[in-house]
């Protein structure tokens, strides 16, 4: 029975009608707001730090979920924030990704 499932899974994973997945297929549920707030770095205590950079979203269309514009900030090698900022009201997320490598310890405490 897992054999025959398995085979099965895989000669149906490897058809011509396998494509790639994309955001294009899946639209959002929630319209994109009518006027894009700007980044507001008072918003967020870290964002404060990266004002320059995240006050770049603002040229930058609504890319996710209908009213999120997601964006990457380097700060080193293997070293990373995800900012996602609410085109509908401005206020900022930052999501920092903890390495050895950008000063964070292995738990995530910094």
């Amino acid at each position: 029975m897992v054999a025959a499932s398995l085979f099965l899974l895989a000669w149906t994973a490897s058809g011509p009608e396998v494509r790639a997945l994309s955001f294009v297929a899946y639209p959002p549920l929630v319209p994109e707001p009518k006027s894009l707030a700007p980044a507001d770095v008072t918003s967020n205590p870290r964002a404060h730090d990266y004002r320059t950079v995240i006050g770049g979203s603002n040229a930058q269309p609504v890319n996710f979920a209908g009213y999120l514009t997601v964006m990457r900030i380097d700060c080193g090698t293997s070293c990373a924030f995800l900012v996602l900022v609410d085109r509908r009201d401005g206020h900022v997320h930052l999501f920092k990704v903890v390495s050895n490598s950008c000063g964070g310890q292995p738990d995530g405490r910094n």
